[in-house]
């Protein structure tokens, strides 16, 4: 049986990419939850949970319809919050990888400089932990609790996405598809290498980069 003898897709569900045959480069965009966005979404479903169940005491008298309310607020949110957080919230990742640049976030890179890609902890992680021990009590962990996709550039350390760690996997992707786009452009928008979406032959995300 076909489906017996299919094997699992090598290439990740995000980011999107989008090949450019006129410009013989490739786009990976998408949108993703930044370090802080489940912090917002826990504040605004909190206040939102609150308000329902006031207007549903307000209008019924009995605290039955209050409880009900949240119940299913809470469900709903188990299943469909953080997805919906992101679609209204969450950050927008748009690269493009050119035969002769990258550009991220509006600025141009000169592909030929780029020494790779890595994962690491977020750059305000240290600070975030310092400003803790100053304080002397427990503070926020929105960073120490935080990854970042960095691209190696010449000297410098420039920041392509930043997420929680429950998105590691996400983060892992993205700087896989980075690297294997940098490293192998040409074979990817000429069709050679693999099929978009597909589970074309050999590694899809080429030799892996170091991961910090």
């Amino acid at each position: 049986m076909a489906w017996f003898r299919r094997t699992e897709k090598a290439v990740a569900d995000w980011p999107k990419m989008t090949i450019d045959k006129r410009q013989g480069g490739v786009r990976l965009h998408g949108k993703y939850a930044g370090p802080s966005l489940d912090g917002i979404g826990r504040l605004l479903f909190g206040i939102a949970v609150i308000a329902a169940m006031v207007y549903a005491l307000q209008e019924t008298k009995d605290w039955q319809a209050p409880v009900a309310v949240a119940g299913g607020m809470i469900i709903a949110w188990l299943f469909l919050g953080r997805s919906i957080m992101i679609s209204t919230f969450g950050r927008n990742l748009d690269v493009r990888i050119l035969p002769d640049v990258i550009r991220v976030k509006r600025k141009r890179y000169d592909r030929s400089a780029v020494r790779g890609f890595r994962m690491e902890r977020h750059h305000k992680a240290e600070k975030e932990a310092r400003r803790e021990r100053q304080r002397g009590k427990r503070s926020e962990t929105t960073y120490r609790e935080a990854l970042e996709v960095v691209m190696d550039y010449g000297e410098k350390r420039i920041p392509i996405a930043a997420m929680p760690d429950k998105d590691e996997r996400k983060a892992e992707a993205l700087m896989y598809r980075l690297q294997n786009a940098v490293e192998n452009l040409e074979s990817i928008v000429t069709g050679e290498e693999f099929e978009v979406g597909g589970t074309g032959p050999g590694d899809a995300f080429g030799k892996p980069p170091d991961i910090r």
